[in-house]
């Protein structure tokens, strides 16, 4: 047997098989809700084009670590093109604060640039449901309160904005503790007000031990003041730009206790998405590169 067949036994269903007999490249993702996203929310019209995989059905493990792997194996092994795409938080992970708040696109893609995978511009896959006028729609129609007035819809942005701007501040706690090897969930401080969050951030900053990771809550304060700074207007065009450099699931957790909602607020915001036939332009663009190139 030649070392560019692969049997159907290693697939998990007919669609991949399908796939693999039409030679589609492939775009690995990191998990499953990723993929979720792709291939029913915004992406469904590329799927006789493309095959959508996550990369832990090619390969163990998860992450961007993953998605390398499962590109190479299935480049080098399955001999079949692939590409990947990876949260920008990967940087977070590396210690790499000067491209993780890199205010110039330009100077984020040439650090983040490899033939193998792409790294978003947002924090993760995720931030792009987060569009600033489904804000409203978010606050009128999935709350326990019911629909929402239409003033609190006209404020949902403003709302949102606070959550976000304040969470921004919070990061050099995060960089500290991840650097101390300490582990803080997603819904640490989530039910602190947004307006408490800074203060909060200095009271555990100030019984904080490890001279590391302080060193390192230190060194990105001013990259992180230098995105305050930076930060354009309007609201949404401030809003798009935050979320390059926020934890996308501490944000949709707080915006979930916020706006007080019914359940998991993703699978709404894609719905609306899917509904007015909205996909990101950012990923949808690479795509057709990858296409192109394939």
């Amino acid at each position: 047997m030649t070392d560019n067949v692969v049997m159907f036994d290693e697939f998990d269903d007919e669609r991949q098989i399908g796939a693999t007999h039409l030679g589609l490249p492939r775009i690995v993702l990191e998990g499953v809700d990723d993929l979720r996203l792709f291939e029913r929310y915004w992406f469904a019209s590329y799927m006789d084009r493309v095959d959508f995989v996550q990369a832990n059905d090619l390969v163990q493990g998860s992450g961007c670590t993953a998605v390398a792997a499962a590109v190479k194996k299935s480049r080098e092994v399955d001999k079949i093109p692939a590409f990947g795409f990876v949260d920008r938080d990967w940087l977070f992970r590396h210690r790499d604060w000067d491209n993780l708040f890199a205010l110039d696109d330009a100077v984020f893609e040439a650090a983040t640039w490899n033939e193998e995978f792409y790294t978003t511009r947002r924090w993760e896959i995720e931030a792009y449901l987060l569009e600033p006028d489904l804000m409203a729609d978010l606050v009128k129609s999935f709350t326990r309160s019911g629909k929402g007035t239409e003033a609190e819809c006209r404020a949902a942005l403003e709302r949102a904005l606070v959550e976000i701007e304040n969470l921004l501040l919070v990061q050099r706690l995060f960089v500290a503790c991840h650097v101390a090897g300490i582990n803080r969930a997603s819904n640490h401080l989530v039910h602190k007000l947004a307006e408490e969050l800074e203060a909060e951030c200095e009271k555990e900053l100030e019984a904080f031990t490890h001279e590391n990771g302080l060193a390192a809550a230190a060194a990105v304060r001013p990259l992180l003041d230098a995105i305050v700074d930076s930060s354009p207007g309007p609201d949404e065009d401030k809003w798009r730009w935050l979320l390059r450099f926020v934890d996308t699931k501490r944000l949709i957790g707080r915006l979930s206790m916020r706006f007080d909602t019914v359940g998991d607020i993703r699978w709404f915001l894609a719905t609306m998405m899917e509904k007015a036939g909205r996909r990101p332009q950012e990923l949808e663009k690479r795509i057709n590169e990858i296409l192109v190139a394939a």
